[in-house]
């Protein structure tokens, strides 16, 4: 346990650099009481979200207007209706968020799309990456690929077949087992 939450990955803040004191604490509660320490991890969570709101409201409305765009939007727009720098809001997104603002804004698209096919998984794609702000559907598929490992029309495939699953009533619920 205690190598996940120091080991730095992927160039990432770690997690004892981010939750500082709380690691420790989390760390000699886990083995004895799980609840306990999970409850100490969403009291730090939940004060950190009201300090940021309270203390950070151009990130916030940065990030409000990301999810509302779903990801289409201008980061330098996005900057000067904040009042801040291109680098100050890359800096205050990095530094509460752990990612900038355009990776949100991809990963907000990403969630556009994963929704989109999950709702409607014989949709045309093309069609979808001009919704989502994509310039063709090669540049959605290479950024879907990123993100999932897999193209959009195989994701498709799967949504189909999770779909079919839970129409034709093939879910047994686990309580009679």
């Amino acid at each position: 346990m205690g190598d996940f939450l120091t080991q730095p990955t992927r160039g990432l803040h770690t997690l004892s650099g981010v939750l500082g004191s709380l690691v420790h604490t989390i760390e000699t509660k886990l083995p004895e009481n799980s609840e306990e320490a999970v409850l100490e991890l969403q009291h730090f969570l939940i004060e950190r979200a009201l300090q940021t709101t309270l203390k950070e409201p151009e990130f916030v409305k940065a990030a409000q207007q990301i999810v509302a765009s779903k990801g289409n939007l201008d980061i330098d727009d996005l900057a000067q209706a904040t009042f801040l720098s291109s680098r100050a809001l890359r800096r205050k997104f990095t530094t509460i968020l752990g990612i900038g603002p355009k990776l949100l804004a991809r990963t907000t698209r990403f969630e556009t799309i994963c929704n989109g096919l999950w709702l409607d998984p014989d949709a045309n794609l093309a069609q979808i990456a001009l919704q989502a702000g994509y310039a063709d559907q090669a540049h959605m598929q290479r950024e879907f690929r990123q993100f999932s490992g897999r193209t959009p029309t195989q994701f498709a495939k799967e949504m189909r077949q999770t779909r079919t699953l839970f129409e034709h009533d093939h879910v047994r619920n686990l309580q009679e087992i």
